[in-house]
């Protein structure tokens, strides 16, 4: 049996308005690092490849950093987070464009 969250829930959509991509740089090794905004107090947390955000209610894992955006799984659907965008925001966004044209 395979549980999937409700993003949408309110404490869902809630949390994943407030973690916000800030920022992509290379550490002393070369390998590149997606900075992210996380919570009202804007701490930040700092990912590789690979690499999990831990938050309550969310499964977000890091799955590739471009030099302007960066491809995430969260909670099993894969996004590409642009630079100052917050995942709530990518998730509309994904919502959208999933949606029938009009015609």
């Amino acid at each position: 049996l395979i549980v999937r969250r409700n993003i949408f829930s309110r404490e869902g959509a809630s949390t994943l308005k407030l973690v916000r991509l800030s920022s992509i740089t290379y550490d002393k090794s070369g390998q590149p690092e997606a900075w992210f905004q996380l919570g009202k107090a804007q701490a930040v947390s700092r990912r590789q490849r690979n690499e999990e955000i831990k938050l309550a209610m969310h499964s977000i894992r890091v799955i590739d950093i471009q030099p302007q955006s960066v491809l995430l799984e969260v909670d099993g659907q894969i996004l590409e987070l642009s630079m100052g965008q917050t995942i709530a925001e990518r998730l509309h966004d994904a919502d959208l464009e999933a949606l029938p044209a009009e015609s």
